[in-house]
């Protein structure tokens, strides 16, 4: 996987610890595909399969709760550039993963199994964009609503007046 030339990896390093990335990811990309079946054209593709994602620390991280969201922003970046239909979890470890993932807004694309979960890059799209949106907007409220108010003495300008 890591020297396949349709590989896209990369990994997480926090600046409090050393010698070892805190979160890595492992991906492959699969370009378009058309086949013909039943005298029926079909086309598929290009998407990204996330091969493995791991957090390597999973207690009092500051990656803990969002692995996913900071993974699926680099994914971003990449089906934006490859043009990527969406992106394929392959695999999750476990039922409890899978069921986190669907969770989070995938589809199960293997009847029940949970062994290929999909997100369209539209959808992907429209997550961050209302992520970017809520970000904003409790920015705003803390701007606002926040201790940041000024007393009497600093709306007239502080000390001096000035």
């Amino acid at each position: 996987m890591l020297e396949n030339p349709d590989a896209f990896n990369f990994s997480f390093k926090l600046l409090d610890i050393e010698d070892r990335p805190s979160v890595a990811c492992m991906c492959s990309f699969c370009p378009r595909t058309e086949w013909e079946e039943d005298e029926e054209h079909f086309a598929e593709g290009p998407t990204l399969n996330i091969e493995m994602l791991q957090n390597f620390h999973l207690r009092d991280s500051e990656l803990d709760g969002n692995t996913l969201k900071y993974a699926l922003y680099a994914v971003l970046f990449f089906i934006i550039e490859t043009q990527c239909t969406g992106v394929r979890l392959i695999e999750p470890i476990n039922d409890s993963v899978a069921n986190y993932y669907l969770e989070q807004g995938f589809e199960d694309i293997t009847g029940g199994s949970k062994a290929i979960l999909w997100r369209s890059s539209e959808n992907l799209l429209q997550w961050l964009g209302e992520y970017i949106q809520v970000v904003n907007d409790d920015v705003e409220d803390e701007y606002f609503l926040g201790d940041n108010e000024l007393n009497q003495n600093e709306f007239n300008g502080g000390e001096n007046g000035n």
